[in-house]
């Protein structure tokens, strides 16, 4: 029989032998403590194990990827900002530029006329 089914036997009575007759009056039956796993039970033991572990791997991957995803959430509401920031500077630089065009246009169009009106003088 393999050694996985044979039950383990307890400690002996105090002062008994192996080689002594199990019974009798002075010495009490063996009785075993516990009995070994089957081999089946072995494997679904293992199982249950390989379960557990891939359970707890499969927490611990999903708790990682809502990290990469809150990460990943951070960066898109963060990148909107700095891009609605960059595009109020341009829509700020823009103005400005029509604004200083437009007054250097204004600028050119008073001196062309004074440069005309002086020439039809002379």
């Amino acid at each position: 029989m393999p050694d996985q089914i044979k039950p383990i036997i307890g400690a002996l009575p105090h002062g008994t032998s192996r080689n002594q007759g199990e019974g009798g009056p002075s010495n009490p039956p063996v009785r075993p403590i516990a009995q070994a796993p089957h081999r089946g039970q072995k494997v679904v033991l293992s199982l249950e194990f390989k379960i557990a572990s891939m359970d707890s791997r499969a927490l611990s991957l999903d708790s990682k990827i809502d990290g990469i995803m809150d990460a990943q959430t951070f960066m898109k509401l963060d990148f909107g900002l700095y891009k609605r920031a960059f595009y109020e500077k341009m829509d700020t630089m823009a103005a400005n530029i029509t604004s200083s065009q437009t007054a250097l246009e204004t600028s050119l169009i008073h001196q062309f006329t004074e440069h005309q009106c002086r020439l039809l003088v002379t």
